[in-house]
């Protein structure tokens, strides 16, 4: 969630699960969850959550 405990910057990683308002400074961002009918990426999608904004809501 930071660079190091010497150098506390937080990643992309960090905004988005734990900022308060992350698309403030990543515009667009967003995390997606995918459900894969199948063992491949290129399988069909069954199912999908996006979360936006805080997880804090």
């Amino acid at each position: 969630m930071i660079l190091s405990v010497e150098d506390p910057v937080p990643t992309v990683v960090g905004m988005l699960a734990l900022g308060r308002s992350p698309q403030d400074f990543l515009p667009g961002a967003h995390i997606q969850f995918l459900r894969i009918g199948g063992a491949g990426l290129a399988d069909p999608i069954r199912d999908e959550a996006r979360c936006t904004g805080d997880v804090k809501k």
